[in-house]
């Protein structure tokens, strides 16, 4: 995790980090939510949310990019694009060369998300999940809803260095995020995955 906070620094905003140490059998974002917990100010008291995991790589410029263009473009919920070797699942997250910034209908759980204050009282606390899968599908929904744009900021890329799905059992966390779509009322489906459109 170091090494990921070395890279996330920034010059042109205040940054404060919160790391705890994950807890065996719970999931990412309950720990999120221990990790929101611990900061030194509330979270109403900040502008963005950015959760990282430990397994990427990115320029030490990002943050503040990826910041700024979220604003320029208005998005509330955020990403930077998968690189061209990074381990990606997801054709609509993966870098675009013609494109700064995509408005997209899905932005992932992670491995690094930017999340707008316009979003806290929505979204916090997370749908409770062990694998968290799901939970991006369900912002999808609250976005729509709440006419909130996310997008894919294709001009900050990453690098996710492990394969996703590669230390957990796949088939129930697939089973688990059908039980909680359905559990919160969403409909959506695979077409949120193909919606993509070039704003910056």
């Amino acid at each position: 995790m170091k090494g990921v906070l070395r890279k996330l620094v920034s010059k042109a905003h205040h940054v404060d980090v919160s790391v705890v140490e994950m807890h065996a059998g719970t999931g990412k974002f309950e720990n999120v939510e221990r990790a929101i917990a611990s900061a030194s100010k509330p979270l109403s008291q900040y502008d963005w949310l950015v959760i990282t995991d430990d397994d990427i790589d990115v320029s030490s410029k990002a943050l503040d990019l990826l910041i700024q263009f979220s604003e320029d473009a208005s998005l509330t919920f955020s990403q930077p694009a998968h690189s061209f070797i990074s381990h990606a699942s997801l054709f609509v997250t993966q870098r675009q060369s013609s494109s700064l910034v995509r408005e997209t209908r899905f932005v992932e759980i992670g491995p690094l998300t930017l999340i707008n204050r316009r979003a806290f009282g929505k979204i916090i606390p997370f749908p409770p999940s062990r694998w968290c899968w799901g939970i991006d599908v369900y912002w999808s929904h609250l976005a729509k809803l709440n006419n909130w744009r996310m997008g894919v900021i294709d001009a900050v890329p990453m690098t996710h260095l492990k394969p996703p799905g590669g230390s957990y059992p796949v088939d129930e966390a697939v089973s688990e995020a059908d039980a909680l779509l359905r559990r919160l009322g969403v409909t959506e489906g695979r077409e949120i995955l193909s919606h993509s459109r070039m704003i910056l």
